[in-house]
């Protein structure tokens, strides 16, 4: 029997007892068996360069999720499996696999769009369109799962799907295709392996044939090298003889070259110097005649030099004695000017610098009371921009504990609703007297699960409304008091719980439970709600998933609150100006650019302590420092 019978027989005998989903085996658990198998049968192009594939689960079903992450236990060709939840845009796009739930089935042409040309397998569960999965479980009789394949889906998405698929089942035309593809590549295979064998034997004898003329070549080329090699050794002893002689001819040319340039040059020199001898003999001869000139009027001058020297120093004695006078005249008379001119400036001096004095303790009083005016107002506006937060952060916070309130107390409004149709209908057939004992236990379990329902959310109710009623006396009353910190920052975070859902944010506090501090309560909920709004405002503008962490603890007779977030972070050159009134990166679009620029107010004049924004890699990093003596 051919391979080809073969598979198709073992396929028959697959589809003829699929896996079966009875007491032995939940449908989960099957499920995830098949989802381990594909992942055997299925190749991803970089393989090679990681060592992890990640599995997402998109869905509720806990149970499933549960069973699916057994996986992690496994490995599939070398590659750990990894098994997470989600359903967000970058989550799908990071996966390598996706089991989509019956549930998510509207998402799939929206997955389909996200994961457009990604090597991503989309595991869906009895979807109806075909075209937006590469394996989907199917429900057959009798309680059985089979899977069908969309083998062009996972060859788009560059996927390579073993042909070995059909061993685990599938559909009849998914199994029809395989065999048929696995058919025409045997037949293709065997077509061109024929023609390689025939194209190898022609090579072969073309091949021996060159061998055998390249040997008859290689014989008349190696008497040829023996010829050349003696016309060589020849040529090379007539070559060297050559350049000897032109070598001695060239040196030989060369010496007389010399001696000739030396000879033109000795005549060139011996005729200069003759005619610089001839031009020196009449020079000398002029010079001689001049001199002679020049002793004799030299001998007149010095006689008159001789009658001029004694009439000067005559001259020069009664000079001596006038410019001894005139010296201590000039003397006199600029010490005299320069008195008369040092009074005049001192006086001149002392006059202006009265008017000048004047003028200034003018202008001086004017600023004074201009400052006077301008601190009146700083003062009137920081109190009002002050109030206005506070105000904006109270309403904020009823509007979020309202909305939080709404949806327990909507839950308790159903479970009542639901108890009382219940115990309705269970009088009615009482009346009839056609109660069962089955009617009465199931009154029983709707009661009790109803109940508790009831309970728990009108417990979660009661706790919101404790948060907000203390938070809220705490922003409108300046009351100082005693704060437990980690009990006071959960309860300040819980006001604001309605904005950390919205992207899935959490908020992580360590601090020793006994760690407390006095001061005014609403000033504290004012820092930490402008802290943590401002870290959902910006730094988890793009993000979901955040996370916020409160550090609290003493060090050096202090109090330190080390707040972070694993935000966008804050950029080096807006850190010197987060601080400033009115900066804000976001203008026009709500943000006043007043929330930190209060907080810092609050933090330094109120608690007499010190607020920093602090550089850090993994998001914002505020540190607040308060001294210990406040809370004595």
């Amino acid at each position: 029997m051919t391979k080809i019978g073969q598979y198709l027989c073992l396929v028959l005998l697959l589809l003829c007892s699929p896996l079966s989903t009875g007491a032995e085996l939940t449908p989960e658990q099957v499920k995830t068996a098949y989802v381990y198998n594909f992942l055997k049968y299925v190749q991803w192009p970089d393989e090679n360069q990681r060592r992890t594939l990640k599995v997402l689960y998109v869905g509720d079903n806990d149970k499933l999720l549960s069973v699916l992450k057994s996986l992690e236990q496994q490995k599939v060709r070398s590659l750990a499996l990894s098994v997470s939840a989600g359903n967000s845009d970058s989550a799908i796009t990071g996966a390598d696999v996706l089991v989509v739930d019956k549930s998510r089935e509207s998402r799939l042409g929206d997955i389909n769009a996200l994961i457009l040309n990604r090597p991503i397998l989309v595991i869906a569960d009895n979807a109806r369109e075909k075209q937006l999965f590469g394996f989907n479980f199917v429900n057959r009789s009798g309680g059985k799962i089979g899977f069908e394949i969309n083998r062009y889906n996972m060859v788009y998405n560059k996927l390579t799907v073993s042909k070995d698929i059909v061993i685990l089942g599938g559909t009849e035309l998914d199994v029809a295709s395989m065999v048929k593809d696995m058919e025409s590549t045997l037949q293709a295979n065997r077509e061109q392996y024929a023609r390689l064998q025939s194209q190898v034997t022609e090579k072969q004898r073309q091949l021996d044939a060159q061998q055998q003329k390249q040997k008859q070549q290689q014989a008349k080329i190696t008497e040829l090298d023996n010829t050349l090699a003696q016309q060589q050794t020849a040529q090379e002893a007539l070559k060297s003889q050559q350049q000897a002689l032109e070598q001695k001819m060239a040196d030989t040319q060369a010496s007389f070259s010399r001696q000739q340039a030396e000879l033109d040059a000795k005549q060139q020199e011996l005729k200069n110097k003759t005619d610089e001898i001839t031009a020196l003999s009449a020079s000398i001869s002029i010079n001689e005649a001049r001199i002679r000139e020049q002793k004799s009027v030299l001998a007149g001058y010095e006689t008159e030099l001789a009658m001029k020297e004694k009439s000067l120093a005559s001259q020069s004695e009664t000079l001596e004695a006038q410019s001894t006078i005139i010296q201590t005249q000039k003397t006199l008379l600029y010490i005299s000017i320069a008195l008369i001119i040092s009074i005049s400036i001192s006086v001149m001096l002392i006059y202006r610098g009265a008017r000048v004095k004047n003028q200034l303790f003018v202008q001086l009083a004017h600023k004074h009371t201009e400052l006077e005016s301008a601190n009146a107002q700083i003062i009137r506006t920081r109190d009002q921009l002050l109030k206005s937060e506070k105000m904006a952060a109270l309403g904020s916070l009823v509007a979020g504990v309202a909305h939080e309130i709404n949806t327990p107390i909507g839950v308790g409004v159903t479970s009542s609703t639901h108890m009382q149709e219940q115990l309705s209908r269970f009088i009615k057939r009482y009346k009839a007297e056609e109660v069962t004992e089955a009617d009465l236990d199931q009154l029983l379990d709707d009661l009790t699960q109803s109940l508790e329902l009831l309970v728990r959310n009108l417990d979660r109710a009661a706790r919101l409304i404790k948060s907000f009623k203390q938070v809220s006396i705490d922003q409108s009353h300046e009351e100082i008091r005693t704060l437990q910190m980690k009990e006071y920052i959960q309860e300040v975070c819980d006001s604001l719980q309605h904005e950390l859902k919205r992207g899935g944010h959490k908020v992580k506090i360590n601090a020793e439970q006994q760690l407390s501090y006095s001061c005014e309560a609403g000033a504290m909920a004012q820092v930490i709600t402008n802290l943590v709004m401002n870290s959902l405002i910006h730094g988890f503008r793009h993000k979901t998933d955040g996370e916020i962490r409160f550090d609290c603890y003493t060090q050096e007779n202090r109090l330190i609150i080390d707040y972070r977030d694993n935000g966008c972070g804050i950029a080096d050159e807006t850190v010197a100006k987060v601080f400033d009134p009115f900066f804000t990166t976001r203008r026009g679009e709500g943000s006043s650019g007043l929330g930190m620029h209060v907080s810092f107010n609050i933090v330094n004049q109120k608690f007499g302590g010190d607020l920093q924004c602090l550089p850090s890699d993994t998001g914002a990093h505020f540190r607040i420092s308060l001294p210990l003596q406040s809370s004595e």
